[in-house]
Formats: C-alpha cells, sequence, structure tokens
C-alpha cells in the first residue's frame, strides 16, 4: 500500500533532519585528524546510501511522474545526481583514509560535496514541496 502524502512527508522530515546532523557534525570533523574526518565520512555515506535508498526504492517521486509527467526531466536529473554524489562521496572517504591530516585540497572537496547535497535536497524538497501544495491546494 502506497504511503499517504502525510506520511511520507513525515519520513522524509526525519531523513532530512539526520541527514542535516550528520552533515554539522562532517564539518566540524574538517577541524580535526583526517582518521576522524574518515570517520565521519563513511557514518555519513551510510546515512547517504539509506536517505537515496528510501528515495529510490521507495518511489517516492511516483506520484510526481503519474500526475506530472512533464516533470520526468527534473525527478530524473535530481535521481542521477545521487549517483554521481555517492561516487565523489567515496572517493573523499578514501582520500581521507589515506591522508596523514586534513589538507585544504582534502577540506575543500569536502565543503563542496557538502554543498551540493545541500543544494540537491533543497532542489528535490523544492519539486516535492510544489508538487504536493499545488496538488492539494488549487483543489476548490
Amino acid at each position: 500500500m502506497a504511503k499517504s502524502p502525510r506520511e511520507f512527508a513525515a519520513e522524509m522530515h526525519q531523513a532530512h533532519a539526520q541527514l542535516r546532523q550528520v552533515l554539522g557534525e562532517v564539518e566540524a570533523a574538517l577541524s580535526g585528524p583526517s582518521d576522524r574526518l574518515a570517520t565521519e565520512l563513511e557514518r555519513l555515506l551510510s546515512i547517504v546510501d539509506e536517505h537515496f535508498d528510501l528515495e529510490e526504492k521507495d518511489g517516492y517521486m511516483a506520484p510526481i511522474l503519474e500526475q506530472s509527467p512533464q516533470l520526468e526531466h527534473q525527478v530524473k536529473a535530481l535521481l542521477d545526481e545521487h549517483r554521481e554524489l555517492d561516487h565523489r562521496l567515496r572517493s573523499l572517504i578514501e582520500e581521507a583514509r589515506s591522508a596523514t591530516e586534513v589538507t585544504p585540497t582534502l577540506a575543500d572537496g569536502v565543503r563542496g560535496w557538502l554543498k551540493k547535497i545541500r543544494s540537491h535536497e533543497a532542489r528535490e524538497n523544492a519539486l516535492v514541496q510544489d508538487f504536493y501544495t499545488q496538488d492539494i491546494g488549487t483543489k476548490d
């Protein structure tokens, strides 16, 4: 049985809150030793993989595509970004594992990734919110 918009929203809110918390912890780890950064990035990977699975396997975009097929390009672009973000995060973990310290290059790479994931989440949230607001709010 499909989730109601309210159930979906609650689940996504919880997942995003957890993601925001871990992103903050990764930022804090930038000022510490590289092994701590690697540990935090590995923890982030676990959260991100779970988060992406929730979005992809639970088909949260399916109702959007069913009712607004013109959004297929936007939805596909967001889902494609999951692979790019995952690949880059794994690369950063390897860099952090092999580093003896958090170099400016490594720190810049992590900050760039954090900026990309935040931008991705903001665009995803806006798409979902606009759809559900339009879907629910315009029926008078």
